[in-house]
Order: structure tokens, then sequence, then C-alpha cells
């Protein structure tokens, strides 16, 4: 079974440093079996299908550059690549163009240009790109735009303009779109925006505003979103009418007890996370409404005893996370008493479990 593009792109984002200086062999024609041999000796992990051939790459702390990258042009079965490598050029992606199986690509710290970009467009099957700590000009922007297989978008640590996401816009399949940690601003909000199929959103830790959250009212197919600290009980109200929400993150906040209110409405809700924002025990009774709900973290929060009366009503609950607030493990135990099954993390902030 492929992984999803999701658990690819966990762990690439931090990217790791301290380039190998082994010297490789390059060579026009090598079977995957030598291909492997030498990326294994260079630091690589490989996995291979049931046939002997590579289906995936994951350069872990190896900082590849072009020359490792263009030792793989003859693993013609290769599906996923991993490269977290600051020496990439334009001259390294251009290599890749034989890689015609090649589904998911993430790519950090390089230093490719939009003739880089553009050429990417050989790779009929990609359908996940993953770019970080680069900078990307409105012209490579236009590039991407053009890989029409692509369902998942990744940007994170990356330089760009607002203006840019416009050329995402033409990406019809596009249903996942990852900007943590990027520089969007309202003007890039409401540009995203426009993708009205967008099934999953991640804008956390950017520069957007309450105001410019309310864009995402128009983003109605939305299954997954996690937003950025600027989000407000207004922002909670804009996604009153995004009735498929299944997985919500607002974490850091500014919401209180009147979001949880809205978000009651929010009926297939299964993930729920409040950490660190001001909501209280009188808040928590709204969210006894969602029977679907799975997985509540409510870390960092005021929550107490008064609490527990809601909860205990939450027996589809199956995690619930309560680090750093004032419910006591004998409270805790009475809560396990009528859901058995349901796990809790509860960690003081001193690192002692309960």
């Amino acid at each position: 079974m492929r992984r999803t593009p999701k658990l690819f792109a966990i762990g690439f984002l931090a990217i790791l440093h301290g380039l190998c200086t082994r010297q490789m062999i390059v060579a026009d024609e090598l079977p995957d079996a030598a291909i492997a041999s030498h990326l294994i000796e260079y630091g690589a992990f490989t996995e291979k299908d049931s046939d002997g051939h590579i289906r995936s790459i994951n350069f872990l702390n190896r900082l590849a550059d072009d020359r490792v990258i263009m030792l793989l042009s003859n693993a013609t079965s290769l599906q996923e690549l991993q490269v977290p490598g600051s020496s990439v050029t334009d001259r390294g992606v251009l290599a890749l163009g034989t890689l015609t199986e090649l589904r998911q690509l993430a790519l950090g710290g390089t230093r490719i240009s939009v003739k880089g970009f553009q050429s990417m467009h050989k790779l009929k099957k990609l359908e996940a790109l993953t770019i970080c700590n680069t900078a990307i000009d409105r012209a490579s922007f236009r590039a991407i735009g053009r890989i029409s297989s692509l369902r998942w978008l990744a940007f994170s640590y990356c330089q760009f303009d607002d203006e840019s996401l416009n050329e995402v816009r033409s990406l019809k399949q596009l249903k996942t779109l990852y900007l943590y940690k990027s520089p969007i601003g309202d003007n890039g909000i409401v540009c995203v925006a426009k993708c009205t199929q967008l099934e999953s959103l991640n804008i956390a830790n950017t520069k957007i505003t309450k105001d410019g959250l309310n864009a995402l009212k128009n983003l109605t197919h939305l299954i997954e979103l996690e937003l950025p600290e600027s989000a407000t009980d207004a922002t909670a109200l804009a996604l009153k009418d995004i009735t498929g929400l299944k997985d919500l993150t607002l974490d850091n906040s500014q919401i209180t007890d009147t979001s949880l209110a809205t978000l009651a409405g929010l009926k297939n809700l299964k993930q729920l996370s409040l950490c660190n924002t001001s909501i209280t025990d009188a808040g928590i009774v709204h969210l006894t409404k969602l029977n679907n709900l799975e997985y509540l973290c409510l870390n960092n929060t005021a929550l107490s005893s008064d609490a527990l009366k809601s909860l205990k009503q939450m027996t589809h609950l199956k995690y619930l996370g309560v680090v750093d607030t004032a419910l006591t493990p004998s409270e805790l135990q009475t809560l396990r008493s009528v859901n058995p099954k349901i796990e809790i993390e509860k960690v003081r902030s001193d690192g002692n479990d309960h």
C-alpha cells in the first residue's frame, strides 16, 4: 500500500544538516541493485517492491547534491523520493524527468529556478509535491500550476509573495494545500479561497489576520483544517457552513466558549484540538452535541472538575488530551469508568506522568 502524502511529508519539514562528502559513482546504466547499494552506502533509506525494483528513497539526514540525484535517473520504478538537499539545482531536477512512475516528491533547501520547476511537467503521475526552505518566484509558481496531476501541494519555510498563490487555481485536482510557516498573508488566503475544491488546508503559523480568515467560508468542501493563532470567534462563525469538516485544529488561537457553541453545529467533526486557548468548563458543554467526535485535545486550558460531567457524556471519545490542566488522576479515573476504552494523556509540566 502506498503511503499517503501526509505521512510521506512528516519529518521532512525540519531540514537536517551535514552534507556527506563521500564520492558517488554516476553511471549511464546502473541496475536497481547497484543504485540501492550506492544509496545505502551514502546513508539513504530505500524500499523495494516484490520484484526488487526501488519504489521509495529517503535521504534522511544526508543532504544530496546533483550528482546523487542524477544517479537515480535509471530507477524508473521509483514512486516516492525525499531529498532534503541544499545542493540540488535545476540540473539535478532535470535528471528526474525519466522517473515516469514518480508519485510523491519532496525537496528541501534547494536552489531550483523556474527551469527546474518547468521540467516537472514530465512527471505525469506526480500527485504530491512538497517544497521546503526554498525561494519560489511567480514564474516558478506558474510552472507548478501546470503540473495538472497534483492532488497534494505543500510549501513550508518558503519565500514567495501572496499573488503567486493565484497560480494554484489551475490545479483542478488539488485536494490538499499545506502552507505551514509560509509567508502567506490576507491577500494570499483570498487567492487560496478560490480553490473551492480543497479538502485539506493547513495555514498554521502564518501571517493571516483575523479579517483575512473570513475568506475561509468559501471553502465549503474542507474536511481537514488547521488555523493560525489569529483565529477568533468570528473565524469559527465563518466555518459554520463547512458542514463536512472532520478535523479542526485551533491551537494557540484567540477563540472562547462562544466558538464552541458555533462548532457544535459541525456534526461531522471527529478530531478537534483546542490546546492553549481560553475555553472553560462552560464551553465544553457545547461539545457534548458532537456525537462523532473521537479525538479531543484540551491541553493547557482552564479545565477543572466541573468539566467532568460533560466529558462523561462523550462516551464516543477514543482520545482525550488534558496535559497541564487541573484535572486530577482520581477525577480522570471516574471518566475511564464510563468509557473504559478511552486513551487519556495527562502529563504535568514537570514531566511526571499521571
